[in-house]
């Protein structure tokens, strides 16, 4: 069984082996490894044995948790499962988690340091860190024929006092948008909407700067 090793569960201030059965129990289903008890841990497979190593860090109702890298080597799916467990345990805990995954870091962590060559260079909760390292909003519009490029110009000049045509290739365009105030996208896509037509715009979408844009700035 991966978890008959009793040490462990009495470290973590389980008095008797019901307690240690029920924990058992309970925590391999919740990883998903109730159909791996009989297994050495040595046996289990990459994936299994990062579920396992979040399990044990979960047992016993901790309330400070480290996690190294909790879900490198998942496949997507396990991945996404082993995010909703780190969610389910976060209320009334303290996590501590490293990984290399930022849309992780971004799903999962109130406050987000970013290191390079052991030293922190940024920390903060994700929307102070995309708003003060970020490349600000992503506009990408999906053109038709007869699109004017310089109405949109016209625009942008209007609302933007800095911003970058990514690509114009084919029937898309991308802009890169810098503002200092959310505001300002509001009444700039309010007017968007009203000239779509006018320049050539079938529809648009805007995204914010995303982890992964921070962490490579």
């Amino acid at each position: 069984m991966i978890f008959k090793k009793v040490f462990y569960f009495k470290i973590k201030g389980f008095g008797n082996s019901k307690q240690i059965k029920e924990e058992i129990l309970k925590m391999s289903n919740l990883v998903g490894l109730n159909n791996e008890l009989s297994k050495k841990a040595e046996n289990l497979s990459g994936g299994m044995k990062r579920r396992l190593s979040v399990a044990m860090a979960l047992v016993g109702d901790s309330k400070i948790i480290i996690l190294d890298e909790p879900t490198s080597g998942l496949d997507p799916s396990n991945r996404i499962s082993l995010w909703a467990i780190i969610q389910k345990y976060k209320p009334e805990r303290t996590i501590i988690m490293t990984t290399h995954f930022m849309e992780e870091a971004d799903l999962l962590c109130d406050r987000i340091a970013i290191m390079n060559e052991g030293e922190i260079k940024c920390c903060g909760s994700s929307s102070f860190l995309k708003e003060n390292f970020g490349l600000g909003y992503r506009l990408t519009l999906n053109k038709k024929e007869g699109f004017d490029q310089y109405l949109l110009i016209d625009l942008l000049d209007e609302f933007f006092t800095n911003y970058l045509i990514e690509t114009n290739i084919a029937a898309e365009c991308t802009i890169a948008l810098s503002v200092s105030s959310n505001l300002i996208i509001i009444d700039f896509l309010n007017k968007l909407e009203v000239y779509k037509y006018h320049i050539g715009i079938i529809n648009y979408g805007i995204s914010s700067s995303t982890i992964e844009e921070v962490f490579l700035k």
